[in-house]
């Protein structure tokens, strides 16, 4: 009876070790999200590995990190402790403690997305204002070289507005070579985005448009009637003006008004 139970005690403990063993590489395995479109593999801090399954390519990264400067502190993901990771449907969150500041940064795809979103928020602070003076959203490292890149900047500097992103571009083979007949131009293509960066830059913009019309919408340019020489001081150019009102509403569209000549107010 008591060689039985040693038995028994015996099997019990091969059974644990032998469960131990197939769920050690379960635990292990990287949190990935995807979409049929493209493919995400994330590790203890942020993304390692991207694939567009449309080509079959990965994209792998050796670094994906952040960093802020809240209240004067420098908080550089790289550095911090490490954070607690969770993941959902189409979302994996990395939620990181660091001198009293709770930050969330959040990695999310949708159906129809051919990319993937990061969001960085304060989710808990030690006092109840603080003052965020940097936001560096991407730190990253990627394994592959890079052949080159471009960036599309502002178009008024004066507005005080950055770049708008940045195109990152790899070696690739050319679908089809030049003709051996065909002389090549000597003059280098003027800088900008080809086709599928226009295309890329377009999804995504629009992707995270907050008012999406369902009719194109019909608009009366007031500068095409010359309201700008109306004069509405007086009741003939008040008068003048209504008439262009009633007859755009009378054709369906929305009156688009500028402010117009006032004699008794530039005066």
């Amino acid at each position: 009876m008591q060689r039985t139970d040693l038995s028994l005690r015996h099997c019990a403990l091969v059974a644990v070790m032998l469960v131990a063993a197939i769920s050690a590489p379960e635990a292990r395995r990287a949190a990935t999200i995807g979409n049929g479109r493209i493919s995400i593999v994330f590790g203890d801090r942020g993304i390692t590995a991207i694939t567009d399954i449309s080509i079959g390519r990965v994209f792998k990264l050796k670094e994906d990190g952040f960093r802020l400067v809240i209240d004067g502190k420098t908080f550089d993901s790289a550095t911090l402790a490490r954070p607690r990771q969770s993941t959902a449907q189409g979302r994996v969150v990395y939620d990181w403690n660091a001198q009293g500041y709770d930050i969330s940064v959040t990695y999310e795809i949708e159906p129809a997305w051919r990319f993937v979103s990061k969001q960085i928020a304060i989710v808990k602070a030690p006092a109840a204002s603080y003052r965020v003076s940097e936001v560096h959203v991407f730190r990253d490292e990627l394994l592959e070289s890079i052949a080159s890149r471009y960036v599309p900047t502002s178009m008024r500097n004066t507005l005080g507005t950055g770049h708008y992103g940045l195109f990152l571009r790899f070696a690739v083979v050319p679908a089809r070579m030049q003709g051996e007949w065909v002389m090549a131009s000597a003059d280098p293509l003027p800088p900008g985005m080809d086709a599928a960066e226009i295309a890329a830059f377009t999804d995504l913009v629009r992707a995270f448009l907050l008012y999406h019309p369902a009719r194109p919408l019909n608009i009366m340019v007031g500068w095409c009637v010359n309201d700008y020489q109306i004069d509405v001081a007086g009741a003939d150019g008040r008068a003048e003006y209504k008439r262009i009102i009633d007859r755009a509403a009378e054709l369906g569209a929305v009156p688009a008004l500028r402010p117009v000549e006032h004699v008794a107010v530039a005066a």
